[in-house]
């Protein structure tokens, strides 16, 4: 039999008789009034009253004919651990955490005014309505039309380097076409992709933008670019797809990883108490899998659509369960055993606080997506963002509207080799005139310590097509180890080797080199 939630309705507040909408004069909200810190209730004594705002902050976008914000000053409210604070558990269900919500958070009705729709982070001046309580939301009905100011545009992500892969996820916005869109210009095209479905419609859509992306779908959720990956072993192991990839070519077993695609259903606080024990079951599932392939020495990254926060929410913590520090009893209601010898790291934990968002939900910001990574990658993962441009931007959804996460991993941390191109520095760049060139190259220990080898000069991909004679095709580039001999370079000294090249094309190809240490796999 189904079990069901109550979701209790807060009292609604209000004074005396039903507003009076035109009256003269207002209330002015500070933000002392709306004290973060505050009691949940501190706004009920002006229920019913006009109230004015002089500078207030958009912190969720227009969805529909309201938004969310807060009071010009104050920072942007995130969800916490615990249950909601609507919800109402069942008799005899016991224990967990309750979130007590985000006093601060204001609801502002737009749909007695015309032309207002905001992003977030949008500053609206002079706002005033009467102020009322819709089931524990206090909310501002508009009377005029505030002024509004732009919100500053999203930062883009970096490209990655040519020596870093990149592993991203994507919610379904349902046009492939837009979906390819984001991929290709805000992700810029990720090594590793995970959907919800349909991964070879992707696949073909992005192909078809760039046409050496080289996509090729692995089950129905998984896509890699096999112009830069090796994939091998792919597997579908309950309701997840297990694939060993390597940023090698060719792969061999040291460098390989293994990547995990996660589905969890969609749920919200309503859902029925069956499911949430479901997700119980699933995450502790994909605990055990994480927990099997580090156990024979693989290193594993975890993606895929968790529906999760980073932290328990009162019901279940999934991706603490993952990762192998689940929230104790007492925090959640179905609580999990830790099942992961070695916790994984969620890269999510890497941004500031007032990044760690991937969407809003009633105003707060949440992250429900995710990449965890075993605590051996940690050094190799050079970088972690969210593709910024949807969850802040007006919408049709709470929770489908959402920012998409990218990693990226140093290829050369994975196979053990070091940048050392800081402390021995060859030529910043090289020029390869057309036809054969042959030219010297000096690598100088600028460092007061010992620089250890073996070296090796990688030369990055380019445009224009060339190579290197004696060099292999590794770390997508081209790498040319230096004779043997060389295992060190004293402070102060230097080596030169003599490189033969050949440019195909008709224009110089101006390449920077890297200097790398370390045995080639």
């Amino acid at each position: 039999m189904r079990s069901t939630l109550r979701i209790a309705a807060l009292a609604t507040l209000s004074f005396g008789s039903s507003p009076v909408f035109g009256q003269s004069g207002s209330v002015t909200l500070t933000p002392a009034d709306t004290d973060p810190k505050g009691a949940i209730d501190q706004l009920a004594k002006f229920v019913g009253q006009r109230v004015r705002i002089p500078l207030l902050t958009a912190v969720a976008p227009s969805d529909g004919s309201s938004f969310y914000g807060v009071i010009n000053g104050l920072d942007r409210p995130f969800r916490g651990p615990g249950l909601a604070p609507n919800v109402t558990l069942p008799d005899g269900l016991c224990c967990a955490v309750r979130f007590q919500g985000n006093p601060e958070l204001l609801q502002i009705d737009s749909s007695a005014v015309s032309g207002i729709t905001v992003s977030a982070g949008a500053v609206l001046s002079e706002v005033t309505g009467v102020l009322d309580n819709q089931n524990g939301t206090y909310r501002i009905t508009l009377d005029s039309t505030p002024g509004v100011s732009e919100a500053p545009s999203p930062v883009a992500l970096r490209l990655p380097d040519p020596t870093e892969f990149t592993v991203s996820s994507l919610q379904p916005t349902g046009s492939v076409d837009t979906d390819a869109a984001i991929a290709h210009n805000r992700l810029h095209d990720p090594d590793v992709l995970t959907v919800a479905s349909n991964a070879a419609t992707l696949a073909d859509a992005l192909n078809a933008l760039q046409q050496d992306a080289g996509y090729q779908a692995f089950g129905d959720q998984l896509l890699v670019r096999t112009a830069r990956l090796s994939v091998s072993d792919v597997q579908s192991i309950g309701s997840f797809t297990l694939a060993r990839i390597s940023a090698l070519q060719p792969a061999t077993e040291a460098s390989k990883l293994s990547v995990i695609v996660a589905r969890f259903p969609q749920t919200d606080s309503s859902s029925g108490l069956d499911v949430q024990q479901a997700r119980k079951t699933e995450a502790e599932a994909l605990a055990k899998l994480v927990d099997d392939r580090q156990s024979r020495g693989e290193r594993v990254i975890v993606t895929g659509d968790f529906e999760a926060y980073q932290f328990g929410d009162g019901f279940v913590d999934v991706v603490g369960t993952v990762r192998g520090v689940p929230s104790p009893a007492g925090q959640v209601l179905f609580d999990s055993p830790s099942l992961v010898q070695t916790p994984l790291i969620n890269l999510v934990d890497r941004l500031p606080a007032g990044e760690q968002y991937s969407a809003t939900a009633a105003g707060d910001a949440v992250a429900v997506d995710h990449i965890l990574a075993s605590a051996s990658l940690s050094s190799a993962v050079t970088g972690f963002g969210f593709a910024r441009g949807t969850a802040d931007t007006p919408g049709d959804g709470v929770l489908s509207h959402r920012d998409q996460p990218m990693g990226y991993v140093s290829s050369l941390a994975v196979t053990n080799l070091s940048d050392a191109t800081a402390q021995v520095a060859p030529s910043a760049v090289v020029t390869l005139s057309p036809g054969s060139t042959s030219l010297t190259i000096s690598i100088v220990n600028f460092s007061r310590a010992a620089a250890k080898g073996p070296f090796h000069l990688y030369f990055p991909p380019q445009t224009g097509s060339y190579s290197i004679a004696n060099a292999l095709g590794l770390l997508n580039g081209l790498v040319l180890s230096l004779p043997s001999n060389k295992a060190s370079l004293s402070p102060g000294e230097s080596y030169s080797v003599t490189i033969n090249s050949v440019n195909p094309g008709t224009t110089p190809l101006t390449i920077p080199v890297k200097v790398l240490s370390g045995t080639l796999p």
